[in-house]
């Protein structure tokens, strides 16, 4: 998502001073590193920041990592260090996830119940609280934006659904579904992503935002769609079974009357998604 946004930040040729706190250094930005030592992190940054967008933070790259206990109390710290070091903040975005969610079978929307499924789902929720308190006792404005499916350019270190079905077609290779293949997802380009964080950095929306898409598709259409852009002569294998599935349908009316927000085409971004792959495996 960091590259993505930063690639945004180009593109519009932004006038504001944009420093980056990363354990990378960038050459195309002033950056503060920093390194974590025995379970504390060490980081050092002017303290007269205007804005604090918040958006580096451990993230899952499967199911089964969402319960680590560490990696939550990583995100939980980091967030703590972060705003302790910053006391002039102005206003503070911070990008949580869907994931604070409690399971459900319903429409999601701001006012859906929360209860978290994983550690790192706490992990974030805990760290909005944190952002609540900090911005109310320190008079600075806050932005949480709840992330959902994202997919674009730069999955390849993740094993999710879209970068895991491109990867089998450009090889090939079978695409097994383990389900009937019939449950809905809602997937949202990670450009428009990127253009609603910049949106919230420089605007002056407050409180809380799902960034999400309303088009909800098939996870048996994705696999189609994947096959036939790639060219592929993979077989799609509908296992069908017995297993629990829900929809993941998103309201994001919220989103759409605070933002300018046009979404890009589910296969537009898949296109440019299976590109990307073929890059790295060339």
């Amino acid at each position: 998502m960091g590259q993505a946004l930063l690639r945004r930040i180009e593109g519009d040729k932004c006038n504001n001073e944009i420093l980056l706190l990363s354990s990378k250094e960038n050459s195309r930005f002033q950056t503060f590193t920093y390194r974590q030592k025995a379970g504390n992190y060490e980081m050092y940054l002017p303290d007269d920041f205007d804005i604090l967008v918040h958006l580096g933070a451990w993230t899952p790259k499967s199911t089964k990592e969402s319960q680590d206990i560490e990696k939550g109390f990583e995100n939980i710290q980091f967030t703590k260090t972060l705003l302790n070091l910053l006391p002039s903040l102005k206003r503070v975005v911070y990008i949580s996830t869907l994931d604070v969610y409690a399971s459900t079978t319903s429409v999601i929307s701001e006012g859906s119940l929360v209860n978290p499924i994983s550690l790192y789902g706490y992990s974030k929720l805990y760290c909005e609280e944190m952002v609540k308190a900090w911005t109310s006792q320190n008079g600075a404005e806050r932005c949480i934006l709840r992330l959902g499916h994202i997919y674009g350019v730069g999955e390849a270190a993740y094993k999710k659904l879209i970068p895991m079905f491109i990867q089998h077609a450009l090889k090939d290779e079978t695409i097994n579904i383990f389900s009937g293949g019939n449950e809905l997802r809602s997937f949202l380009n990670i450009d428009d992503c990127a253009n609603v964080i910049l949106q919230s950095a420089f605007g002056k929306m407050q409180g809380l935002y799902n960034v999400v898409s309303s088009h909800a598709v098939s996870v048996r259409d994705i696999a189609q769609t994947i096959k036939s852009i790639a060219e592929s002569n993979s077989e799609i294998v509908i296992q069908n079974r017995p297993i629990e599935t829900r929809d993941m349908v998103f309201d994001n009316t919220h989103l759409k009357e605070t933002f300018s927000f046009e979404e890009k085409p589910l296969e537009l971004g898949l296109k440019e998604e299976i590109d990307y792959f073929k890059q790295l495996i060339a």
